[in-house]
């Protein structure tokens, strides 16, 4: 009976562990009004963005959410809840900074991520900054235009 229990331990940790053999590369992606790459935000226009994690597409990391945060009090980023999982409105009131950087955090869930690094498998929580369940896994600096 023990036997069972641990080998059921162990099998379901087997299937909540993704591997990915390089860093993850986060880009943000217009939806509306232009579907490009977004290189900058404008001061006064809203604009619907969303996560494009291409490193993701092959794992069950395909489906997990991103959040998005700024530490800019000028950009205002809600999630619409609508659609894609990781899609935003990104508003920019008046500010006079040029440049801002928005940070990509992936919600884990369940799941253990390692990267390959340096011929080992190191898990993700050791080597990007973690809050909870969550780890910080782009910077992504932006232009801000007038």
């Amino acid at each position: 009976m023990l036997f069972c229990i641990i080998t059921k331990s162990n099998f379901s940790l087997c299937q909540d562990t993704i591997r990915l053999k390089t860093e993850p590369k986060v880009k943000l992606h217009g939806w509306y009004p232009n579907y490009n790459y977004v290189e900058y935000l404008k001061i006064g226009e809203s604009k619907i963005i969303m996560t494009l994690t291409p490193d993701f597409d092959s794992t069950k990391l395909r489906n997990c959410i991103i959040e998005l945060k700024t530490n800019n009090k000028d950009i205002i980023i809600e999630e619409t809840g609508k659609i894609y999982p990781s899609q935003f409105i990104v508003d920019v009131n008046p500010t006079k900074a040029k440049y801002t950087q928005i940070d990509a955090w992936l919600i884990l869930e369940n799941y253990t991520v390692l990267i390959y690094r340096k011929n080992n498998w190191i898990n993700i929580k050791d080597i990007y900054p973690v809050d909870g369940n969550k780890v910080k896994i782009a910077t992504i600096k932006l232009k801000i235009k007038k």
